[in-house]
């Protein structure tokens, strides 16, 4: 495994990365990079820098699904949300086939280990406020005005 951190327009971002598959994106990382700096974790880099520059909308870095079925599922609809716009945890509820799950939505996207590549963020509460975004709601609201604008 290696670990390499960027910097962007949200703070340090740290990638974790086998030579398969992305593992792990971690946001406002305080770690330091840590073994080498692997073909995928250049594409990475690359893919999450032209990501805030308005320019990729979709990634193309190979990750693998983790957790429970239902987290899956969820993690499944979320790469279907369409790049600038939002839907609300009810709305993924309904679209996993468990309306009334929408709590649960909250907490798989709340524990996704990929943010950014499955897109927690265009995940919003139904009063159409931003919700959580780990401890930093300031930091969805930006990632989505980011994706707005280059819509």
């Amino acid at each position: 495994m290696s670990f390499y951190v960027i910097d962007s327009p949200i703070g340090n971002i740290g990638i974790e990365a086998n030579n398969d598959f992305i593992v792990e994106i971690e946001l406002l990382t305080s770690r330091s990079s840590e073994g080498h700096l692997n073909p995928l974790l250049r594409q990475a880099e690359t893919e999450i820098q032209l990501f805030f520059l308005g320019k990729l909308k979709h990634f193309t870095l190979p990750f693998q699904f983790k957790g429970t079925v239902f987290k899956q599922a969820v993690l499944h609809a979320l790469l279907t949300i369409p790049y600038g716009t939002t839907v609300s945890y009810q709305d993924v509820a309904i679209m996993i086939g468990h309306p009334k799950a929408y709590r649960a939505v909250g907490t798989a996207c709340a524990t996704n280990d990929l943010p950014l590549i499955i897109p927690c963020h265009r995940v919003i509460k139904s009063d159409h406020s931003i919700g959580g975004f780990g401890a930093r709601p300031d930091i969805k609201k930006q990632i989505i005005d980011l994706e707005k604008a280059n819509k």
